[in-house]
């Protein structure tokens, strides 16, 4: 049972427990928006004048968000640590280009003397 205006605490988990991949677009929209909405009322409304569904449902909100944040900041970081990657490749590839010219050039100079 939910508070007046408030997101049922079963709508809660099952939005919690279903993963975004599994979400239609409509079906994510309607989260993002009574989501923002139950967020706000949940700020609003003394914790003493809230349910006992009302306050675990807060928590399922609260446990949504830290999960989808998580996932987020693993995100980030994988991405992060790839560019990293992908930055030393390159420049081990520069490096490698610029040895391989010095070398070509030091060859070609050695020749030029023996002539």
């Amino acid at each position: 049972m939910s508070d007046a205006g408030r997101k049922n605490f079963s709508d809660k988990v099952s939005e919690t427990l279903t993963p975004d991949n599994e979400k239609s677009l409509g079906q994510k929209a309607k989260e993002g928006i009574t989501d923002a909405y139950d967020s706000a009322a949940s700020k609003l409304e003394p914790e003493s004048q809230k349910s006992v569904g009302q306050k675990a449902g807060d928590v399922a909100s609260d446990m949504k968000k830290d999960t989808k944040n998580a996932g987020q900041s693993v995100g980030d970081s994988a991405k992060d640590d790839g560019e990293s990657f992908l930055q030393q490749a390159e420049d081990a590839a520069k490096n490698a280009l610029n040895t391989a010219g010095e070398y070509v050039n030091s060859a070609s100079e050695y020749i030029q003397g023996k002539q």
